[in-house]
């Protein structure tokens, strides 16, 4: 699988990734809100949860953006208790 197929197959699941990477955020409109890749409370990063946006993440205060792919690795090296996507159990 390449990094564009394995971004699409997330984009499928926005919303279910999205509380994975950033607990503490919620969901507001079409996008899942908080405060930065480190997943506090807050509003200034959005991932958008569907249409062909879907996945994408911008962080306003900083200029952050990318896929679920970029949002995992960033999330990851800033919490210690996150469990990184290809470390999740399958549900298949």
């Amino acid at each position: 699988m390449t990094p564009r197929e394995l971004s699409q197959l997330l984009a499928r699941d926005a919303e279910g990734v999205a509380k994975h990477l950033l607990p503490e955020g919620k969901r507001v409109g079409h996008e899942w809100r908080c405060g930065s890749v480190s997943g506090e409370p807050g509003s200034s990063l959005g991932v958008h949860l569907h249409g062909d946006k879907a996945g994408v993440f911008c962080d306003f205060a900083t200029g952050q953006s990318g896929d679920l792919i970029d949002l995992d690795r960033k999330s990851t090296r800033l919490n210690s208790s996150h469990i990184p996507l290809s470390r999740m159990p399958s549900s298949a």
